[in-house]
Protein backbone atom coordinates (compact mmCIF):
# COMPACT_ATOMS: atom_id res chain seq x y z
CA UNK A 1 0.00 0.00 0.00
CA UNK A 2 1.37 3.01 -0.83
CA UNK A 3 0.25 7.15 0.08
CA UNK A 4 -1.15 9.23 -2.43
CA UNK A 5 0.95 12.27 -0.68
CA UNK A 6 4.35 11.09 0.45
CA UNK A 7 5.14 14.39 2.78
CA UNK A 8 2.45 12.35 5.27
CA UNK A 9 5.05 9.26 5.28
CA UNK A 10 7.99 11.02 6.24
CA UNK A 11 7.78 14.69 6.55
CA UNK A 12 9.66 17.59 4.08
CA UNK A 13 12.97 18.56 5.19
CA UNK A 14 13.30 20.80 7.60
CA UNK A 15 16.90 22.03 9.84
CA UNK A 16 15.02 20.87 12.82
CA UNK A 17 15.47 17.10 11.65
CA UNK A 18 19.22 17.41 10.02
CA UNK A 19 21.45 20.73 10.42
CA UNK A 20 24.10 19.23 9.63
CA UNK A 21 25.16 17.23 5.80
CA UNK A 22 26.34 14.25 7.85
CA UNK A 23 22.31 14.89 9.92
CA UNK A 24 21.37 14.93 5.98
CA UNK A 25 23.03 11.61 4.90
CA UNK A 26 21.60 9.44 8.06
CA UNK A 27 18.36 10.41 7.46
CA UNK A 28 19.52 9.57 3.51
CA UNK A 29 17.91 12.51 2.17
CA UNK A 30 18.69 13.57 -1.60
CA UNK A 31 20.28 16.67 -2.05
CA UNK A 32 20.40 18.68 -5.64
CA UNK A 33 22.28 21.53 -6.95
CA UNK A 34 20.10 23.39 -9.16
CA UNK A 35 21.50 26.36 -11.47
CA UNK A 36 19.71 29.35 -11.70
CA UNK A 37 21.29 30.37 -15.09
CA UNK A 38 21.67 27.25 -17.18
CA UNK A 39 18.72 25.15 -15.62
CA UNK A 40 20.85 22.00 -15.08
CA UNK A 41 20.09 19.99 -11.84
CA UNK A 42 22.86 17.78 -10.11
CA UNK A 43 23.12 15.27 -7.88
CA UNK A 44 25.37 16.20 -4.37
CA UNK A 45 27.24 13.51 -3.40
CA UNK A 46 26.65 13.78 0.84
CA UNK A 47 29.80 11.13 1.04
CA UNK A 48 32.33 13.23 -0.76
CA UNK A 49 31.10 16.74 0.55
CA UNK A 50 31.65 15.06 4.11
CA UNK A 51 35.27 13.88 3.20
CA UNK A 52 35.67 18.15 1.85
CA UNK A 53 34.07 20.23 4.26
CA UNK A 54 33.61 17.60 7.20
CA UNK A 55 30.54 16.58 9.09
CA UNK A 56 29.83 19.40 10.75
CA UNK A 57 29.11 21.27 7.68
CA UNK A 58 25.97 23.53 7.54
CA UNK A 59 24.47 23.73 3.73
CA UNK A 60 21.53 25.52 4.17
CA UNK A 61 21.69 29.08 3.00
CA UNK A 62 24.61 28.26 0.78
CA UNK A 63 25.26 28.59 -2.46
CA UNK A 64 28.13 27.18 -4.88
CA UNK A 65 29.36 27.99 -8.49
CA UNK A 66 27.46 25.77 -11.55
CA UNK A 67 30.09 23.34 -12.72
CA UNK A 68 28.48 22.84 -16.28
CA UNK A 69 30.49 23.43 -19.22
CA UNK A 70 27.73 24.53 -20.93
CA UNK A 71 28.72 27.37 -23.73
CA UNK A 72 31.93 26.33 -25.19
CA UNK A 73 35.20 24.43 -24.48
CA UNK A 74 36.79 27.25 -22.94
CA UNK A 75 34.35 29.03 -20.64
CA UNK A 76 31.73 27.60 -18.22
CA UNK A 77 28.44 28.69 -16.83
CA UNK A 78 28.69 32.03 -14.76
CA UNK A 79 25.39 30.71 -12.71
CA UNK A 80 25.43 30.23 -9.03
CA UNK A 81 23.53 26.82 -7.82
CA UNK A 82 20.81 26.46 -5.18
CA UNK A 83 20.40 23.54 -2.90
CA UNK A 84 17.19 21.64 -2.26
CA UNK A 85 16.73 18.40 -0.22
CA UNK A 86 14.01 15.94 -0.30
CA UNK A 87 13.33 13.22 2.62
CA UNK A 88 11.82 10.67 0.71
CA UNK A 89 11.59 9.13 -3.12
CA UNK A 90 8.02 10.94 -4.59
CA UNK A 91 8.51 13.80 -1.54
CA UNK A 92 8.37 17.55 -1.88
CA UNK A 93 12.13 19.58 -2.86
CA UNK A 94 12.36 22.39 -0.12
CA UNK A 95 15.01 24.49 -0.83
CA UNK A 96 17.90 24.46 1.97
CA UNK A 97 17.39 28.56 2.06
CA UNK A 98 19.01 30.52 5.15
CA UNK A 99 15.59 31.56 7.38
CA UNK A 100 14.82 32.31 10.72
CA UNK A 101 14.49 28.56 11.94
CA UNK A 102 17.69 27.85 10.43
CA UNK A 103 19.45 30.52 12.86
CA UNK A 104 17.40 29.29 15.71
CA UNK A 105 18.79 25.75 15.28
CA UNK A 106 21.97 26.66 14.47
CA UNK A 107 21.86 29.35 17.78
CA UNK A 108 19.97 26.10 19.60
CA UNK A 109 23.06 23.73 18.49
CA UNK A 110 25.55 26.52 19.91
CA UNK A 111 24.48 26.67 22.45
CA UNK A 112 23.98 23.01 23.77
CA UNK A 113 27.43 22.64 22.86
CA UNK A 114 28.48 25.04 25.01
CA UNK A 115 26.56 23.63 28.22
CA UNK A 116 28.54 20.44 27.68
CA UNK A 117 31.72 22.16 28.42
Amino acid sequence: MGARNPDIVSPPPSPQQALSIAEMRARRWLITANCTTCSIRLHVDLTAMIALKGPDFILWGKTGRCRVWAYSVDDRCPGRVLFEARSIKGGSMMPLKMTGEVRSAIELRAQSEAMRR
